[in-house]
């Protein structure tokens, strides 16, 4: 990576927190497991205390509302950044089935390290 190549990685990576902050805690909770961390549904059902579907729902959510959210703070990144994973449209959705399905094709590609996430007892 060139210089300028990991201060765009920064900025991206602090615009997507920024835009992550904004969103349901919730949605970020589920998101952050599944996405980020890398957990199955249901680990992340187990983890959090609700179901599977919710998860899945709380994802689908979580993912639009972010798109929302980037499209106006950064397009690039609304649109797959230079990582890829698609959003729909003309690309399609390569290992998705609409929303809810598989989670990893998610639009974009979430890499913060120190994001703390509430683990809420009690809430949807």
């Amino acid at each position: 990576f060139s210089v300028e190549d990991q201060s765009e990685e920064i900025t991206s990576r602090q615009t997507v927190m920024k835009a992550l902050m904004e969103i349901d805690p919730d949605q970020r909770a589920a998101l952050v497991l599944v996405v980020m961390e890398g957990l199955s549904v249901e680990e992340a059902s187990t983890t959090l205390g609700v179901p599977a579907g919710t998860i899945k729902s709380r994802c689908s959510r979580g993912k639009a509302a972010l798109a929302a959210i980037l499209s106006e703070l950064d397009p690039r990144l609304a649109q797959g950044g230079s990582q890829g994973g698609s959003q729909g449209g003309s690309q399609g959705n390569s290992q998705g089935k609409g929303s809810g399905g598989n989670q990893t094709a998610a639009p974009i590609v979430l890499g913060t390290e120190n994001l703390e996430v509430e683990n809420r007892e009690g809430g949807q």
